[in-house]
């Protein structure tokens, strides 16, 4: 997705089932649980996982996940053939130009990796954003109405 490794490195296809099990942190990671401490080379464990370690192989930097305005959160990222039993994925995609014209490609690839996968809530990340604003557009437009209001009823009230 073009987020910058701080320190490091990202994933590459060496990375596989039968390799050293390595992670990807955020900044906000290290900042909370390694504060001061050099990250790369930590182990970390996946809560459910029996024995497996995954070392820190690099740092990114920290990204909005859903909302526009949220906070960051510390986030560990793990090399999909590295994780058995997956239940479920996120799956993104960089395009240039229009992203919703992708749609059924997508759609297709992934039933032709499993007929069995379908796509839950496809969504272009313009109108994810758009969704996060909506709460705070509805709170604007009830404040300028609430304001309309009031300085109609002062107007006819001194009137």
């Amino acid at each position: 997705m073009g987020t910058p490794i701080l320190l490091g490195r990202d994933f590459t296809d060496a990375d596989s089932a039968s390799t050293l099990k390595v992670a990807v942190v955020n900044q906000t990671f290290v900042d909370r649980y390694l504060p001061g401490r050099q990250p790369l080379g930590h182990h970390l464990a996946i809560d459910g996982e029996k024995g497996a370690q995954y070392t820190i192989i690099g740092v990114a930097q920290n990204s909005k996940y859903t909302r526009v305005r949220e906070q960051d959160s510390p986030m560990a990222y793990f090399p999909y053939t590295q994780i058995p039993d997956i239940a479920t994925m996120q799956i993104e995609l960089r395009a240039h130009g229009n992203p919703a014209a992708l749609l059924p490609s997508v759609q297709r690839v992934v039933h032709d990796f499993g007929p069995d996968l379908a796509p839950l809530q496809p969504m272009t990340q313009q109108a994810q954003f758009e969704a996060s604003f909506s709460q705070e557009h509805l709170f604007a437009r009830l404040a300028l109405f609430f304001g309309l209001l009031a300085a109609l009823l002062v107007a006819t009230r001194t009137g």
